[in-house]
């Protein structure tokens, strides 16, 4: 019987939770604006000139360890566990 009780006092305080969340997002004007999203998907946007590129994007790339620490002064970027 105390679990009923406890399961009962769980579930109202989130449903509770996610009735404030919910009249937050609406407050928030979160629900405002629902065909501009689906809209924007479909606009087709111009790639980046070159002249725009960021000047890390075009900096010398190289595969060997030891001119990669000689440009980085960090030293070599840790190893990725895959």
């Amino acid at each position: 019987m105390t679990v009923l009780l406890l399961l009962l006092v769980v579930s109202l305080s989130l449903g509770a939770g996610g009735l404030s969340l919910f009249l937050w997002s609406v407050r928030a004007g979160q629900y405002e604006d629902l065909e501009g999203a689906a809209r924007r998907i479909l606009i087709d946007v111009p790639p980046a000139s070159p002249l725009s590129a960021s000047p890390l994007s075009s900096a010398p790339t190289s595969t060997t360890a030891a001119s990669s620490s000689a440009a980085s002064p960090a030293g070599p970027a840790p190893k990725r566990r895959g």
